[in-house]
């Protein structure tokens, strides 16, 4: 699983949340660039959590899709302007304020919609890519 999130503080937060919930975290990154590098692992991470507060999301989100990476998008709570057509095609978005548990409870939602067992994921090979 990868983050990619503006705020070094937050994005740190959500993963050892997100952790603390059975999955492994390939990178906590800040950067569009360094997003679309965890993505070239192969295989890719099962899940990337994407913030719309980094300056060329978009970049990050069409690698995400053409690589088939379940993402679960997170935005400020006075989101930028323009909307991607990337993003579009992934309806789970989370407005701040929200928990880290919130985002566990969001992950296994969008993993289990694309047909994996939500109980199933903690500690599964999937969740943990």
């Amino acid at each position: 699983m990868a983050l990619v999130h503006e705020d070094a503080f937050f994005g740190a937060y959500l993963a050892d949340v997100i952790a603390a919930n059975g999955a492994t975290i390939v990178g906590v990154v800040a950067l569009a660039s360094e997003g679309t590098a965890l993505l070239d692992h192969d295989p890719p991470p099962c899940v990337l959590v994407l913030s719309t507060g980094v300056r060329d999301h978009d970049a990050v989100a069409r690698v995400a899709v053409a690589r088939q990476v379940a993402m679960l998008v997170v935005q400020p709570a006075r989101p930028r302007g323009g909307s991607s057509p990337h993003l579009a095609a992934c309806p789970p978005v989370l407005t701040m304020p929200f928990a880290g548990f919130q985002v566990v409870d969001a992950l296994l939602r969008l993993l289990a919609s694309r047909g994996t067992d939500a109980v199933a994921l903690r500690g599964s090979p999937l969740w943990n890519r």
